[in-house]
């Protein structure tokens, strides 16, 4: 199923597909890597990183006999074996090419993932990214704008008026900045809302 929703005021396209495991494969994959650096002494250091990468893949028939193979590499996602009823859900940003992996959920036993970085992504498209930076921005001219007149207060006897100019400066960047901040968070809030709303 595919459908349009909109998350305040924000429009992607969300692909979803539940149905029952009619197979499943788990593989392993190990890995390795060596790298060598000169440290602080001279000496030559050597940083070794190995590990092991599993791939779940699984295989899902909906009521309507539509079948469709899911694989998924390195991700914590719920365990899950034939017989078993699943959902997954993927979501499409304005604008953008490609889905993101947002939700992996076995409905037979009530276990879900969310993939957080995939979600957080979703909130920095181009459309609500630069209303945030532009906060920023001007929050971090509001900081700079202050620290200047606490120097020209203390330092070269800028008079009172730069001070009080400094002290007005400071919370009103502060607010700025917290303000970009508390925007992004509730983007990812009610994007988790609307993930969560849509389970099976």
């Amino acid at each position: 199923m595919i459908e349009e929703v909109v998350v305040n005021n924000k429009k992607y396209t969300l692909s979803e597909f539940h149905g029952e495991v009619v197979n499943q494969q788990v593989s392993s994959t190990s890995y390795s890597s060596s790298s060598s650096h000169r440290n602080e002494h001279g000496q030559y250091v050597s940083n070794n990183n190995s590990g092991t990468l599993t791939t779940k893949e699984f295989f899902l028939v909906n009521q309507h006999g539509e079948e469709r193979a899911f694989s998924f590499t390195g991700l914590s996602i719920p365990s899950i074996r034939p017989g078993h009823v699943a959902q997954v859900m993927y979501l499409r940003k304005e604008g953008a090419k490609e889905y993101r992996l947002v939700l992996v959920r076995n409905v037979t036993l009530n276990t879900d993932y969310l993939p957080e970085k995939e979600i957080e992504q979703l909130c920095l498209n181009s459309n609500n990214l630069i209303p945030e930076l532009a906060l920023v921005a001007v929050g971090i001219f509001f900081m700079a704008f202050s620290l200047w007149h606490f120097l020209a207060y203390f330092f070269w006897d800028g008079g009172f008026g730069s001070l009080a100019l400094a002290v007005i400066a400071v919370p009103i960047a502060i607010y700025i900045i917290r303000s970009g901040n508390a925007r992004f968070s509730k983007q990812e809030r009610l994007l988790k809302s609307m993930i969560l709303n849509k389970r099976e």
